[in-house]
């Protein structure tokens, strides 16, 4: 109670936790503001009595630009020193000693949160901000440690400016990547060159301005924390001087290449992704022909700008330009992914979205995909446990960027509510759920369209573990929906990226309406529309014409996948819902068992695969074998699809006709 009420004299706006938990207790904490003492004692001693022991503060604005630096690698504890400014409020627990800074930020300087991570995915080091979140003392971890303070409790916070701050905890970050693995005895010059070489030279053949003036911070953190024997000016120096003079004067340097061959080629990679990331935070906007992964003597430039491969292959060493390559395009390391102690394939949506996979939902406009994707959306935000009977898994530290083409502000006045969200929870739901609604958007088959989405994504946070929701395909390209160029081009300068990220990304897409020749089961344009998808799901609305003549008919659906890469598991690529509103109109996704029209067809495409009745036998003499399999089965007292008609086999013939002809058409292709 007392941490509550002093975190509110300090003008923080303090927050229930879960207790022996982080996660914040009570629906749209975002917005909690207290005006009075009394007020937070009356709160948080019914918090208290509901088991809600824990106390948090939230971040930012709300609490007078409070931030907090959440230092998680053990190997940030040999430079902290070097990029932290000192502060009087630390916290920490027993198994992760002063591991939270905090600081105050000068007004109009507030930076996003960010997260800077190590080379296997795990947290280097967090920037905490606006809608963020941290326990205070003496609040108790997860692991059951409690949390104290090092030194004055409430003790206050450094004032410095945002952008600074932001800027020394992204070099935090990538000092800590680089210390990691750096070389102890031997070698160590050739890191250091290697290293400086990378950060020092553009692709132009030019000094980087930012680094030869930050650089020389880094090398004397990496020095003195590995106890240099030759000392932090003298490798300043040297380090400097050498790579500086060899640019200016045009002879080769080594780089980021032969820095992986030293350090590992991961830890070398993720360098210089942090790299970036501390110019960005620095505010400092890189030309175009910049670079940091050439290990080469500078080149004429090539007539070809895209071909960075051949531009590096103009170099006196050959081997320096080998390194350059493997270090761009590095080999992947397949121990790992054989070895039993791998975890198994994480699903989005079970057996449905897997985790990091790009997966494609198509039905014929008008058939409610739309809706369903945005249910979707909103129950991971809100983390729901199931969607439709399958488990829904979207950790708290993810979020979800709805990108919305075609629908307007009215179809969402109508969809959200519907789907539950009220002015009660919508704020909450909106720090996980994120809408972009009718952005101008280059097509993301163009690189200007690419590079903004790249830009959004870093804008707003978003990173591995991610969903990204694109309604719809044909809306975020701008090339002819019937090319397969247009398809190959947004997966070339988009989806490839997409994956490097880790995001999770689902695509609407439109298909012909289903008609009696069984065509509009496929997305609508190009077969490459399906290629760079790891699962493509039609979405069937079985009942549709019921439901026109009868609207209070509850909708029945079918999700089928068209296409599953191998190996990728799952336990059916078919299953029925229904769509039900309940008494205050609320929807709700329910499965059902009913066999639908869907489910007949698979049965009897199956009875007819197993009878040997190819797709070009008549449907007379199918619907006589398929009445003769089940006369036996019956007799025999086996199983047997029920509601089998005439009509049906006649339906399916023609479907697997219409497909026979399409697959031929894709060989030809």
């Amino acid at each position: 109670m007392s941490t509550a009420v002093e975190a509110h004299r300090s003008g923080w706006t303090p927050i229930p936790i879960q207790s022996s938990g982080k996660r914040p207790a009570v629906v749209g904490w975002t917005k909690l503001k207290f005006e009075t003492e009394d007020e937070v004692t009356e709160q948080f001693t019914q918090w208290y009595e509901e088991g809600h022991t824990n106390v948090g503060v939230l971040l930012g604005e709300r609490s007078s630009n409070l931030v907090d630096v959440d230092l998680d690698h053990p190997a940030v504890n040999r430079l902290k020193r070097h990029f932290l400014p000192p502060t009087d409020m630390v916290t920490g627990r027993p198994g992760n000693a002063a591991s939270h800074y905090w600081y105050q930020v000068e007004e109009g300087t507030l930076p996003l949160s960010r997260r800077h991570m190590m080379p296997d995915g795990a947290m280097a080091v967090e920037f905490r901000s606006n809608k963020a979140q941290t326990l205070l003392p003496p609040s108790t971890h997860p692991s059951g440690e409690q949390y104290m303070w090092h030194g004055a409790e409430f003790a206050k916070p450094t004032q410095i400016n945002g952008q600074l701050l932001a800027t020394q905890v992204a070099l935090l970050a990538l000092g800590t990547v680089l210390i990691d693995t750096w070389p102890t005895q031997g070698g160590r010059h050739e890191a250091y060159l290697a290293l400086a070489g990378g950060m020092l030279r553009n692709t132009d053949g030019s000094v980087h301005p930012f680094w030869e003036r930050n650089l020389p911070v880094l090398i004397s953190a990496l020095a003195d924390a590995t106890h240099d024997d030759d000392g932090t000016d003298t490798r300043i120096k040297e380090v400097m001087g050498t790579t500086l003079r060899r640019i200016r004067t045009g002879d080769t340097v080594q780089g980021f290449g032969r820095l992986g061959e030293i350090i590992g080629k991961d830890h070398a990679r993720q360098a210089r992704v942090l790299a970036r990331e501390v110019e960005s935070a620095a505010g400092h906007k890189a030309c175009q022909n910049q670079g940091l992964d050439h290990d080469a003597k500078p080149a004429t430039p090539s007539p070809h700008a895209d071909d960075a491969v051949a531009e590096t292959l103009n170099a006196a060493d050959p081997e320096e330009d080998y390194a350059a390559v493997r270090a761009r395009f590095p080999l992947l390391d397949l121990a790992p992914l054989v070895d039993p102690a791998r975890p198994p394939r994480r699903w989005l949506w079970a057996d449905v979205v897997p985790e990091g996979e790009h997966v494609s939902f198509i039905a014929p406009a008008g058939e409610g995909k739309s809706m369903q994707t945005l249910g979707l959306g909103v129950c991971a935000a809100r983390g729901d446990r199931s969607f439709i009977g399958r488990p829904l898994n979207l950790p708290e530290c993810n979020r979800v960027l709805y990108i919305d083409m075609e629908n307007s502000e009215d179809d969402f006045a109508e969809r959200l509510p519907a789907l539950g969200v009220t002015p009660a929870n919508v704020q909450q739901l909106m720090d996980r759920l994120l809408v972009l609604h009718l952005p101008m958007l280059a097509g993301l088959d163009t690189p200007d369209g690419a590079e903004q989405l790249r830009l959004i994504l870093d804008a707003y946070g978003f990173g591995a573990g991610d969903l990204l929701i694109l309604d719809s395909t044909q809306r975020v390209t701008d090339g002819e929906e019937n090319s397969n160029d247009t398809m190959r081009r947004l997966y070339k300068l988009t989806s490839t990226e997409l994956k490097r990220r880790g995001l999770t990304v689902i695509r609407t897409d439109n298909t012909g309406h289903v008609g009696e020749n069984g065509k509009g089961k496929r997305a609508r344009g190009a077969s490459g529309k399906r290629d760079d998808v790891g699962m493509s799901w039609t979405l069937t609305w079985e009942n549709r014409k019921q439901c026109r003549t009868r609207p209070e008919t509850p909708r029945l659906y079918t999700m089928e996948n068209l296409k599953r890469r191998a190996g990728a598991g799952g336990a059916s690529d078919r299953f029925s819902y229904r769509w039900l509103k309940d008494g205050a109109g609320r929807l709700r996704f329910e499965p059902t068992n009913t066999p639908t029209l869907g489910d007949r067809k698979t049965r009897l495409r199956d009875v007819l695969e197993e009878l040997g009745l190819s797709p070009d036998t008549g449907y007379r003499k199918c619907w006589e074998a398929v009445k003769a399999e089940r006369d036996r089965a019956v007799n025999a007292g086996e199983d047997f699809p029920e509601r089998i008609t005439a009509k049906l086999v006649e339906e399916v013939q023609t479907e697997r006709r219409t497909l026979a002809a399409f697959s031929s058409e894709e060989v030809e292709e």
